[in-house]
């Protein structure tokens, strides 16, 4: 968002609302993810570094005490080798993640395997880091860029021959409550960059991942699964699972949380789902093109008027892309909706972070004569300042009109660019 403060010119009124535009938008699709990239930063490319290899792999029909013809299985290792206190050596964690089924709750289990030249004793009295309350435990700390490492969660554990398990059929230590240890786990996993875990009580040091190439690791609901029946082969779901997983999670749990375990999906639940992918979509808007962009605001504004007066609040608020043409009643399986689901599957193949630009405040400009006439003339059709105001500006010329674009949601082009270079002397 661009600051108004310190503007050598006046905003009008108008210029005002296009901003208030930006703040909607912003509130309602959070800026960047932290998985959007799924590489090596630079300093790590400078230093030599790279993500930790993260893979699918069929399961292993002999591997834990579940195994399931429909298990996902991933397996990710520490970047790091850890010096033990009990003989010296350091060693590496390899964690596999099995994923066995999905529906209300997420049956799983993760193993925590130390690996070294020579394997380090398996006595499972020092195997297992000591949790205050729960016994055995693993450390974790998970983190991400721009902000404080997360307070260590303790997940409770079982050790056996050395292998240290968490496990999602088995229940909290003193309670007949199913333990939802795997499920926060892996969640944690898909939601930030690394994390630094604890799993021995002769441990020197955390061992350290890096979660950027984690792909997918959960079990997808079974083929006769209301949401499988519904979202099979769905594009945007598809391609929000292997960019974005975070984002697909959250989608992921709304779906698990609303639908039904047989049957198909109510139109409330259906409804629910919807709300879910458009606001993991929602929030990748600023990283988008500006052609992109352009067709997302004017597929808003069309959804805006065709609701017109028979509801006045959400008319504003489709003009502003703040609700989805997909959900709204009147629009259901209109034009419309179709061509917004189309636009969501452009927004996941297409957003990147390199689309992020400020406008400087001093790039900025006063909104001339003929923006305010198209708001005039555009306010006259009835549907409130918000569609007015979003309408004049997609009427301005590209130039202009790419400028209040990038000034409101951030783009790939910057305007300083635009002009020509002076020649060299």
């Amino acid at each position: 968002m661009v600051s108004l403060k310190a503007r050598p010119r006046r905003l009008p009124v108008a210029a005002l609302v296009v901003l208030l535009i930006a703040i909607v938008i912003l509130l309602l699709a959070p800026g960047g993810d932290a998985h959007a990239q799924p590489q090596s930063s630079p300093a790590q490319e400078a230093a030599g570094e790279t993500a930790a290899p993260a893979m699918n792999q069929p399961a292993d029909q002999s591997a834990g005490s579940q195994a399931d013809a429909n298990v996902v299985e991933t397996v990710i290792e520490s970047r790091n080798r850890v010096a033990l206190e009990l003989g010296g050596r350091p060693v590496a964690l390899v964690i596999t993640i099995r994923s066995f089924e999905a529906g209300r709750r997420l049956r799983g289990e993760i193993s925590f395997v130390l690996r070294s030249d020579e394997p380090p004793p398996t006595t499972d009295d020092l195997t297992c880091a000591a949790a205050l309350t729960s016994g055995c435990g693993v450390v974790a700390r998970f983190s991400g860029p721009r902000r404080k490492p997360e307070t260590p969660a303790v997940f409770e554990s079982e050790v056996s021959d050395g292998v240290i398990w968490v496990r999602s059929d088995r229940n909290r230590r003193g309670s007949n409550a199913a333990s939802d240890d795997f499920g926060n786990f892996v969640a944690g996993l898909i939601e930030n960059p690394r994390v630094a875990i604890r799993v021995r009580v002769d441990q020197r040091q955390d061992f350290t991942f890096e979660l950027r190439n984690l792909p997918w690791p959960l079990a997808e609901f079974a083929d006769d699964h209301p949401f499988t029946k519904r979202f099979k082969d769905d594009p945007v779901l598809a391609g929000l699972r292997k960019r974005y997983p975070a984002r697909y999670l959250k989608v992921f749990d709304a779906a698990r949380q609303v639908a039904p375990e047989t049957g198909n999906l109510s139109p409330e639940a259906e409804t629910r789902i919807l709300d879910a992918v458009h606001a993991a979509v929602g929030g990748l808007r600023p990283m988008v093109p500006d052609e992109l962009l352009e067709k997302i605001v004017m597929n808003a504004v069309a959804a805006s008027r065709e609701v017109g007066s028979r509801d006045a609040a959400l008319c504003n608020a489709l003009a502003v892309a703040a609700r989805s043409a997909v959900t709204t009643p009147q629009l259901k399986d209109t034009a419309i909706a179709r061509e917004e689901y189309e636009l969501w599957r452009q927004v996941v193949e297409q957003a990147n972070p390199r689309f992020i630009r400020k406008v400087p405040n001093e790039a900025l400009q006063p909104s001339s004569d003929r923006f305010e006439a198209n708001v005039r003339r555009a306010n006259e059709s009835g549907c409130g300042m918000f569609a007015a105001v979003t309408e004049a500006m997609l009427e301005l010329p590209p130039a202009e009109r790419r400028l209040w674009l990038r000034a409101t949601v951030g783009t790939v082009e910057d305007p300083r660019a635009e002009q020509p270079r002076p020649a060299p002397r």
